[in-house]
């Protein structure tokens, strides 16, 4: 089992666990994002050149408040878009747009009434939903993504996201998903947690 595996059940097991009975909600998120390279990408021994990408990210979470504390253990499931193009120091000049399905494990903290801040292991498709296939290595991406969001009225908050990929960062990965990407959105929660 992988580290990343691990990770995944550690988190389910304490999520799910009896001990943990507080306040609980369904949310829902929008978020606008963009990405950023932290290094020249070359593929085929051609530099790429991006403009900034970017696309949007919808997601249903479910998040619980860990009894009498600030804690609340979250999870979700979405789905994100992204638009891309560029050129090569060819001058060739691409674009493209790539659809990709993500689940999130991770925790927030309360530190003040109306902000929060947290981390996220995100696990995400690595290949578009007609590319997936369970024969690759490839087919999955890590990343760790942090967060602070603002409860502005009661059940909405808007959030501001740092996602960071841990793997794969190969290069041709790269040209359909920044390695560096920044988020923002509006959380809706059914319940106030």
């Amino acid at each position: 089992m992988s580290r990343y595996s691990f990770c995944i059940v550690v988190f389910l097991i304490l999520f799910f666990s009896k001990p943990v009975n507080g306040q609980k909600s369904f949310g829902i998120e929008l978020s606008y994002l963009t990405g950023f390279q932290s290094r020249e990408v070359d593929v085929l021994d051609d530099s790429i050149d991006f403009s900034m990408p970017h696309g949007s990210q919808l997601t249903l979470s479910y998040s619980k408040r860990i009894k009498e504390s600030s804690w609340v253990l979250t999870t979700a499931f979405g789905g994100k878009y992204i638009n891309m193009h560029g050129k090569t120091s060819s001058q060739l000049k691409f674009s493209t747009n790539s659809f990709k399905v993500n689940a999130l494990f991770g925790t927030r903290y309360n530190i003040h009434k109306d902000l929060d801040l947290g981390f996220q292991f995100v696990v995400e498709s690595n290949r578009d939903l007609d590319e997936i296939s369970y024969l690759k290595a490839d087919l999955w991406r890590y990343y760790l993504c942090l967060e602070t969001a603002y409860n502005f009225q009661g059940n909405c908050s808007i959030a501001i996201k740092y996602w960071r990929s841990l793997s794969p960062n190969e290069d041709v990965y790269l040209l359909f998903n920044s390695v560096n990407q920044v988020s923002i959105g509006v959380n809706y929660y059914f319940h106030e947690i």
